[in-house]
């Protein structure tokens, strides 16, 4: 049976995402409104281990491709009763990502934008969001 254009984008995306940083990698569920979205439930899945999610935006085409919500997850660093991003680490699971993105689709072939950090305790996350053509065969 054959796969959709859509599920196949995803799954190839987040096998892309888990061959360049080693992490597990979660598609995550939105909401649609008003040409937004937000993330719900599977967000917090994995509350200690270092992870990433997946959103599909609402925008797809066949020939545009789709754009995604891409979140890291890491352990925050605390020094006494602060909590800090740890820069360094995110650092290297977005270059990371890049380079794979870019061996994929060739560089400037796909756009990144949006980028925000959160933190808390235990973890912080860094969302961006990337648009990219289809996954070819």
């Amino acid at each position: 049976m054959a796969v959709s254009q859509i599920i196949k984008d995803i799954r190839c995306l987040k096998k892309l995402i888990k061959n360049a940083t080693g992490l597990k990698v979660y598609e995550q569920e939105a909401i649609y409104h008003h040409d937004s979205y937000w993330s719900i439930s599977n967000e917090y899945k994995d509350k200690n281990s270092p992870h990433i999610t997946v959103t599909r935006g609402s925008y797809w085409t066949l020939d545009d491709g789709a754009e995604y919500k891409i979140s890291i997850y890491a352990s925050s660093l605390s020094i006494g009763i602060r909590r800090n991003f740890n820069a360094p680490l995110f650092q290297s699971y977005i270059d990371r990502i890049v380079q794979a993105l870019d061996s994929c689709f060739g560089e400037k072939q796909w756009n990144y934008c949006n980028e925000e950090c959160i933190t808390w305790r235990p973890m912080s996350r860094f969302s961006f969001y990337v648009q990219i053509p289809n996954f070819k065969d």
